[in-house]
């Protein structure tokens, strides 16, 4: 009898950790930043995450928290750049959906993102595409292809991206994401993300960077992850 109440409440229970995990990005080759990742996962999904970008010294130069309680693609979410004293990122408030940003010295600018903004496809923000090919993988790789909907709070405006699976092989797959429009695709690099299939984990990223470079624009770099 025990034993048939225990099976019984099991799927009342939840199961919860914390990842840690760490990368070292490279921007023309060099070793620019490295990112020391912390996730807070229940039931398999992401709940909330905090990444710290400090410079190979240690210096801390960033900081990105993201709450996915309200959405897994569109977390509320605050980027801090410390060396250009930027702040921008995604807040909900009274049921509405805000992107924000403010550069140092100035007033933040908001922007209200309308509820048919996605237009039937995926809306996207912050880390919220890489939780989302986490949760949803198997079902994206049967698709092969997305329109994304992706939210850039730092421009106060969304732009339409498509994503491909690239490649799949050796228990891994890699994804394509570019811009969907053919004059910002000369400006705009393509992101490419490769995962390990079996774990859902993130091995490498390539394309935009959070950070910004010397002269004040996104660095495109390359980043290889380490797991403990």
């Amino acid at each position: 009898m025990k034993l048939l109440l225990f099976l019984f409440l099991l799927p009342l229970f939840s199961y919860s950790e914390t990842q840690e995990y760490t990368g070292e990005a490279k921007f023309k080759g060099k070793v620019v930043y490295l990112e020391q990742h912390t996730v807070e996962i229940k039931d398999n999904k992401a709940m909330r995450s905090e990444t710290i970008y400090k410079r190979p010294d240690g210096l801390i130069i960033g900081k990105l928290t993201n709450d996915y309680s309200k959405s897994v693609n569109v977390p509320e979410y605050l980027m801090e750049d410390m060396v250009t004293k930027n702040k921008h990122g995604i807040r909900y408030q009274e049921k509405k959906m805000f992107m924000f940003n403010q550069d140092d010295g100035k007033r933040e600018e908001t922007k209200e993102i309308a509820e048919d903004v996605s237009e039937g496809e995926l809306l996207v923000a912050g880390q919220g595409l890489h939780y989302y090919l986490v949760l949803k993988m198997d079902e994206v790789i049967q698709k092969g292809k997305l329109t994304l909907k992706f939210m850039i709070p730092g421009q106060l405006d969304v732009y339409e991206f498509k994503l491909k699976v690239f490649k799949v092989m050796d228990n891994k797959v890699e994804f394509e994401v570019m811009i969907n429009n053919w004059f910002l695709k000369l400006f705009a690099p393509k992101l490419k993300m490769i995962y390990e299939l079996k774990s859902r984990r993130l091995l490498s990223y390539e394309g935009l960077s959070n950070l910004k470079d010397p002269d004040g624009k996104l660095m495109k770099v390359e980043i290889k992850y380490d797991y403990k």
